[in-house]
């Protein structure tokens, strides 16, 4: 009993010896005056706050962000989809865009302008560049379960081939037979060796032969697995849609594939939002309805009210204007075609039309493309010198006349350009610029189809002002070929050159990476040289998305569908962890 009370003795001297020291501190605090109270709760304020942040900051020193699942996102688009299916749906952008989460290819894209293996474990090609064995992963799965097979891949390769399923990619595969070795190894036997044949098979994305192989070919676009039940293999599978009454689809479903053999999705959920045009899109993002849309007019930045990141992804594409020196006299000396080029203000061009979003396009390669040489990618504007230039061959301004003329000819040039109004502001600025050295300039506007059919399948323009979209790979064969000159082919300058074709053929063929290199530099120094065309700008793809959104980097892309190339790393919640 006596330690017990001692015990207690001395819990309460210590607790009256606290008391002492709190009312000591009362006490003191009361003498203070107003001013000391005002600068105690200051600087304690102070102390608290400092402690807090030293707090914080020591957790992020010691601590990183890394990204979680969970998550849903909204992805805007104008348009609908009609055909969800990648032997079919090539040509529309909205079906483009679904078909790259919801299929895969044999490569893709690795966002740096090269390829990796997607549904391939590896590839071969034969010493003389004919024979290329594809090995297939054997953790790649339908989303319905069934394991991707060279089954598969073959079946997909015959419908593209076959006239009556009436595939865009036909024309890519002709001459290719496709034979299966094993489950997971088929063959490709090519008539002649095609070193960019990696970017048909980047593009080939693969369907299901247990979905579609009893189907004719002819009615594989009436199937509903093309829109209203996709199977595919993809980082994402069809969850559902929703549409209005009178069929119009107004958002798409997806959900994340758990089995995805590169690894499932941070993001859970993607909904797919379609709207009638872009002012719609843009209220619905200020309104948060949506979190990410692409293809955005750069003219239209100052309409984003939400806090946004804003990707610049590259594409292969260039615009130039196209001279068609056959039909105008004046366009065939090189001098003149000089002249247009150095009085071609390119930068003061991308700041008006497109807020500065692009580049420059100096020659048939761009920045980033396979053969690119720096060196000869430039351009100097010297509206002086160009002046000059034309003096010299004898385009003069004769006395109160802004026309230059030569023996009664005046230097009239007429200019072709598609009615949409990014080219339109293009072409009236190059018409002021040329206008001012004395170059007369008149401008025809006309449909995309109409420049097609009434100007392009005849090459019935002087000078045309369109877009090419080249492949990563640096196949320009299409494009500056001779044998293109002509309708169906794509060479609009009518650009006719036999060293030019000479290193287009090799550099199709070689297989040696350095002498595709060396051929492709060759070329693009000679195109440029010889000015078959003034080359003008590439633009921005610009991809807008909330802040929310995390692992979308700039990268270069073959098309705006490939922006989800990299999708499986995207995320939207995050977990800090220690390091």
């Amino acid at each position: 009993m006596h330690t017990t009370f001692g015990a207690a003795t001395k819990r309460a001297w210590l607790w009256c010896k606290r008391c002492t020291r709190i009312g000591f501190l009362k006490l003191a605090f009361r003498k203070f005056r107003p001013e000391e109270k005002k600068i105690f709760f200051v600087a304690f304020g102070a102390f608290l706050i400092s402690t807090a942040l030293l707090l914080v900051i020591t957790y992020y020193q010691n601590t990183i962000a890394i990204p979680v699942a969970g998550g849903s996102y909204v992805e805007g688009i104008v348009g609908q989809p009609t055909v969800i299916n990648p032997v079919l749906g090539s040509r529309n952008d909205v079906d483009r865009d679904l078909i790259e989460l919801l299929f895969n290819g044999v490569f893709k894209s690795n966002g740096r302008g090269g390829f990796t293996p997607d549904l391939a474990r590896r590839h071969t090609v034969s010493d003389d560049g004919r024979a290329w064995t594809i090995y297939l992963r054997d953790d790649a799965f339908w989303h319905d379960g069934q394991q991707v097979t060279a089954d598969d891949v073959l079946f997909t390769i015959q419908t593209i081939q076959n006239p009556d399923a009436q595939s865009p990619l036909f024309t890519s595969w002709q001459g290719v037979v496709a034979e299966r070795v094993s489950q997971l190894e088929i063959r490709l036997y090519l008539r002649n060796s095609y070193a960019p044949f990696e970017e048909n098979l980047k593009d080939l994305k693969i369907i299901p032969e247990h979905i579609f192989g009893s189907i004719p070919a002819a009615n594989l676009r009436l199937s509903d697995y093309n829109l209203l039940r996709p199977v595919g293999s993809g980082p994402y599978q069809f969850e559902g849609l929703r549409k209005k009454e009178d069929g119009r689809i107004t958002m798409y479903l997806l959900k994340r594939n758990e089995r995805y053999h590169l690894g499932s999705s941070f993001i859970e959920k993607m909904t797919f939002a379609f709207f009638e045009n872009e002012d719609d899109l843009l209220d619905a993002f200020n309104k948060r309805a949506v979190d990410g849309f692409g293809s955005l007019n750069p003219k239209k930045l100052s309409e984003l009210k939400l806090p946004h990141r804003l990707l610049q992804l590259t594409l292969p594409r260039y615009y130039a204007i196209f001279l068609n020196q056959h039909l105008l006299p004046a366009l065939a000396d090189k001098e003149v075609r000089r002249a247009l080029q150095l009085a071609t203000d390119k930068q003061s061009l991308i700041k008006l039309v497109f807020g500065g979003y692009g580049q420059p396009a100096n020659g048939p390669l761009l920045k980033g493309m396979l053969g690119y040489d720096e060196a000869a990618d430039q351009s100097e504007y010297n509206p002086g010198e160009a002046a000059e230039i034309l003096d010299k061959v004898g385009w003069l301004t004769e006395e109160n006349e802004t026309i230059r003329t030569k023996k009664d000819a005046k230097l009239e040039l007429t200019l072709v350009v598609p009615d949409t109004p990014p080219l339109i502001e293009a072409a009236d600025f190059l018409g002021r610029g040329w206008q001012r050295i004395g170059i007369g300039v008149s401008i025809i506007k006309s449909s995309v189809g109409e420049i097609m059919e009434n100007f392009i399948k005849g090459r019935n323009y002087p000078m045309l002002l369109f877009g090419n979209v080249v492949n990563l790979n640096s196949d320009l064969f299409a494009f500056w070929h001779s044998s293109q000159k002509f309708d169906p082919g794509l060479n609009l300058s009518l650009f006719d050159n036999k060293e030019v074709d000479a290193l287009l053929e090799s550099s199709r063929q070689s297989l040696e990476k350095e002498k595709r290199i060396a051929d492709l530099k060759s070329l693009q120094n000679i195109i440029q040289r010889e000015l078959p065309a003034i080359f003008l700008f590439s633009p921005d793809y610009l991809y807008v998305a909330s802040n929310k959104l995390s692992g979308a980097e700039p990268m270069m892309i073959a098309s705006p569908a490939e922006r989800f190339s990299q999708i499986h790393r995207w995320s939207i919640k995050e977990a800090r962890v220690f390091k």
